[in-house]
């Protein structure tokens, strides 16, 4: 305080006498100081608390230092000098609290910084579908937001030496919020890869859905399973299997039914029925797992989609259609190598029942259908259905042919008609067919 009255009295001596005689940089610091020296009177005097006085000169230490500059700039040092000075002494009577305050303000500024550059780079991480960077910059953000949050309260603390009790209950909620919020975010990642779990294992009743499904959670990263969310939920269902699932069981269990409802109406063996059902549902599913499999796909896929193209574009497909023919041999004998020992099995296991005793085709599943010597349903299924896209394919060509010559003739009928109407007198032309 002596070294602010001091300073100022000696650059204005007797400066109320000479007011009349200030310019305004003068006045300006003249009104500056004795704001300042009520200031640290009411400071040194017990009026004002520590906290009280730290809050006032983190806003009158950076208003003096510009001051300072633009007396600087206005070509008087001797002005910025005092207001240099005052803001010395000022910052020398705030000590390690003031010092503090103003490192958690910058602290401030500069986390307002990092929310804003995490922000703009996790929508730029969203929009080129880096879903875990974005995930780990919105925790980022989220957490600077959380501990300049918490700052806040520690400069209080700080300030008062920890005397603040509303300072100590605000932070203890604001650190005990953060921690429950992490947790919750596992808890709820755990608690959505339970449900999906067992919302997908309720399309069974036999088989156990967790051979061919995983329900889980992920880490996206530190920042992103604390402060972003959560952890992820990871689907992982092998759907093939889980198809082949829903033919055996659908078979199995409508064996059973089937077995039962002709043993309690008397018209049927139970076995019998239980052991046709299974059968049934055993080559639906091996028939599933052969169709939808690599083998088909990988003969045929590309053929039969240059085949689709080529016939929307009016191309020539003549070529194509030897490749599948050429192709259907090998797929058949592929196929038998894998049916012949699961159909022995089958029949061993589980034999056909006889339809008809006078017959010696036994029956082959629960449809209509019947086994043939020689070569698997299957098979035979499925070079049926080839043979006749082949067929279908060829006579694509001759179709677009006879549309447009019955295009042409229609035209000309028409216009034969519009000459018979319109009499002798027209002057409508049929011109040469």
């Amino acid at each position: 305080m002596r070294a602010l009255l001091t300073a100022t009295l000696g650059l204005i001596p007797a400066a109320r006498d000479l007011e009349p005689t200030l310019d305004g940089l003068q006045e300006q610091l003249l009104a500056m100081t004795d704001s300042n020296v009520a200031l640290v009177k009411g400071f040194t005097q017990g009026t004002m608390t520590l906290q009280d006085f730290v809050t006032a000169a983190m806003e009158t230490v950076p208003r003096l230092e510009a001051l300072a500059r633009a007396a600087d700039l206005a070509g008087r040092p001797e002005i910025a000098a005092e207001y240099r000075a005052q803001a010395a002494e000022l910052q020398k009577l705030g000590g390690s609290a003031l010092r503090t305050a103003q490192g958690f303000q910058k602290f401030q500024t500069y986390a307002g910084y990092v929310r804003e550059l995490a922000g703009a780079f996790a929508q730029l991480a969203g929009s080129v579908g880096n879903g875990d960077l974005e995930a780990n910059l919105n925790g980022v953000a989220n957490a600077t937001a959380r501990v300049a949050d918490m700052a806040v309260d520690v400069a209080k603390l700080v300030a008062t030496s920890g005397a603040d009790i509303g300072a100590w209950v605000s932070l203890t909620v604001k650190v005990v919020s953060s921690i429950a919020d992490a947790i919750s975010g596992f808890q709820k990642a755990r608690a959505e890869a339970a449900k999906a779990r067992e919302d997908f294992g309720k399309q069974f009743s036999l088989i156990n859905a967790d051979a061919f499904s995983t329900f889980a959670t992920r880490s996206r990263g530190f920042f992103a399973d604390l402060f972003g969310g959560g952890p992820q939920v990871v689907r992982e269902v092998n759907d093939l299997a889980a198809n082949i699932a829903k033919a055996i069981e659908s078979g199995v269990l409508g064996g059973f039914q089937n077995g039962i409802k002709g043993f309690l109406s008397g018209t049927g063996d139970l076995l019998t029925g239980i052991r046709e059902g299974v059968r049934g549902a055993l080559i639906d599913a091996v028939t599933q797992a052969l169709i939808q499999g690599a083998i088909l796909k990988g003969a045929l896929g590309n053929l039969l989609t240059e085949l689709t193209t080529t016939l929307a574009a009016g191309g020539d497909v003549t070529s194509i259609i030897s490749q599948i023919g050429a192709t259907l041999p090998g797929i058949a004998k592929t196929l038998e190598g894998v049916l012949k020992p699961i159909k022995t099995a089958i029949d061993k296991a589980l034999p056909p029942t006889v339809t008809n005793p006078g017959s010696t085709t036994p029956s082959f599943g629960s449809g209509s259908s019947t086994f043939q010597a020689g070569a698997p349903t299957v098979v035979i299924d499925i070079l049926s259905g080839t043979r006749d896209l082949i067929r279908g394919a060829e006579a694509a060509s001759r179709l677009q042919m006879d549309a447009a010559r019955l295009s042409y003739r229609a035209g000309e009928m028409l216009l034969l008609a519009a000459e018979r109407m319109a009499g002798p007198h027209s002057t409508l032309t049929s011109g040469s067919r």
